[in-house]
């Protein structure tokens, strides 16, 4: 099919716009997805922060083993609360269930969105419905 040059040229226009506002919109939900998981990690972790300095029968020692996490810098205190390699493999990460679930669950949407295939290695299944099932318990 021929088109004019003036089509064309309207055509790759059209097409950069639309590309652009998929783009866009990509960009603005990842934006707003982080946006709402930091101010939840947060709300967590002063949460956390306020239940190890209300507990007045602690020792020194055990308040300030309790609080290292608090007094590291933010770049440590974010890789202790997502330092986890799979929904299941939460023994160090000091982030509730649901909060885990959540970044957990964006990443496996993530890797789809991107077209890899995601599969639990033992079982076939696929990880939602393993991390459903973890989540009914």
């Amino acid at each position: 099919m021929k088109f004019q040059e003036r089509i064309k040229l309207e055509l790759c226009k059209l097409l950069h716009h639309l590309c652009d506002c998929n783009l866009r919109h990509r960009i603005e939900a990842m934006i707003s997805f982080a946006n709402v998981f930091c101010s939840q990690v947060q709300v967590n972790q002063r949460a956390r922060y306020d239940q190890v300095m209300d507990a007045l029968n602690l020792s020194a020692a055990m308040t300030a083993k309790m609080t290292k996490e608090f007094r590291s810098p933010p770049s440590d205190q974010t890789a202790t609360i997502i330092r986890f390699k799979c929904f299941v493999d939460e023994g160090e990460s000091p982030a509730p269930p649901d909060i885990r679930f959540q970044l957990w669950n964006w990443h496996i949407d993530m890797l789809r969105h991107c077209g890899e295939h995601v599969e639990d290695e033992k079982h076939g299944n696929n990880y939602r419905v393993v991390l459903a099932n973890i989540c009914h318990f």
